[in-house]
């Protein structure tokens, strides 16, 4: 959903993350992690409205966080044991495939808790076409890493170009 808002209000918020040409745990800390306040209070708006449990909440932060760090991760699972998680949970070969600089990449793999939603929408890839070694990560027009600081990442969504990333259009 954020993507869709995004490309309508001209805000691509998953710039910030897609942009840099690593893909590691410590972009969820230091790119994710800033974004993270105003999401909170979108979230604790919606929890006082229709008033959620606050420990049902804590919990599914918690989850919600660890996945996310799980799958950002640069962790090299055996083909075996990431063909069974992804059937569950999104793996980060799975998730890595998202931050690809091939468009058809970038708009698959969404998800970083469970896997079901990218199959149930259609954005499921199960591999790159480059395979995961031969995969460029990142965005097209964003080449740059003397200009991908923290700073410059932060309001990038609102002066960057995003690209000609269609959502779902494979």
């Amino acid at each position: 959903m954020m993507p869709r808002l995004g490309q309508k209000y001209d805000i691509e918020i998953e710039t910030i993350s897609k942009a840099k040409e690593e893909y590691m745990t410590d972009e969820y800390f230091e790119l994710d992690l800033p974004v993270a306040p105003a999401v909170m209070v979108a979230d604790e708006i919606v929890v006082v409205a229709i008033g959620i449990p606050v420990a049902a909440v804590l919990v599914f932060e918690v989850l919600l966080n660890s996945l996310a760090m799980f799958n950002h991760g640069n962790v090299l699972l055996p083909l075996t044991i990431d063909r069974v998680l992804r059937y569950g949970i999104v793996t980060p070969d799975m998730h890595r495939v998202h931050h690809s600089v091939i468009i058809r990449e970038t708009n698959s793999n969404f998800g970083f808790n469970l896997s079901c939603w990218d199959r149930l929408f259609g954005t499921y890839c199960e591999q790159p076409a480059r395979g995961h070694n031969g995969m460029v990560i990142g965005l097209s027009q964003f080449r740059v890493a003397q200009k991908l600081g923290l700073t410059r990442l932060l309001i990038l969504p609102f002066i960057g170009d995003p690209g000609k990333y269609p959502i779902n259009r494979h």
